[in-house]
């Protein structure tokens, strides 16, 4: 052990015989090299979500349509619970419908779902959305500019975005 090591060591020691826990480690530290702190990651990538969630949208997001349809979101073991979905070609999770965010997307994309694939809305944040009477923040949609095409150009649709096999 060299000279700086047992300092460090014996620096912990004595925090900890202070404070009751050890100063942390890792790279930069010089306190435990296989623990790298520096790497720290937000609550939302330790809790990984099968849908998609606010944690997932930072900004505002042009998203594509790829999917949408109905599945069981229950947990293991709980009544079903079937809710609509929509999957977008920018995520891999699908994200669970309510019902003004299908009335929004009813006025931007049309009235029939079917006609919503290869839809663009803009997927955002909105901070004032209520859930069970407290704001809570939710996702929302917008219309994206007069401008923007409505569907994929046909050279990037695939037999993926249209598959009826593709789950939820």
């Amino acid at each position: 052990m060299s000279q700086a090591q047992f300092e460090q060591q014996g620096a912990a020691q004595e925090h900890y015989e202070k404070v009751g826990q050890y100063l942390p480690t890792g790279p930069g530290s010089g306190r435990h090299p296989a623990i790298d702190w520096t790497d720290i990651m937000k609550i939302s990538q330790m809790t990984p979500s099968k849908y998609l969630r606010q944690s997932d949208v930072s900004d505002d997001t042009i998203v594509t349509v790829k999917k949408v349809g109905q599945a069981n979101i229950a947990k293991d073991n709980d009544p079903p619970e079937v809710r609509w979905l929509i999957r977008f070609a920018e995520f891999d999770q699908p994200m669970v419908l309510n019902r003004t965010n299908i009335e929004m997307l009813g006025k931007f994309l049309g009235d029939d779902s079917d006609d919503w694939i290869g839809g663009k809305v803009i997927l955002f944040n909105d901070e004032s959305v209520a859930f069970a009477g407290k704001i809570t923040g939710g996702l929302r949609f917008k219309r994206v500019g007069k401008n923007a095409p409505k569907h994929l150009p046909p050279t990037m649709e695939n037999e993926d975005a249209h598959s009826e096999d593709e789950a939820f």
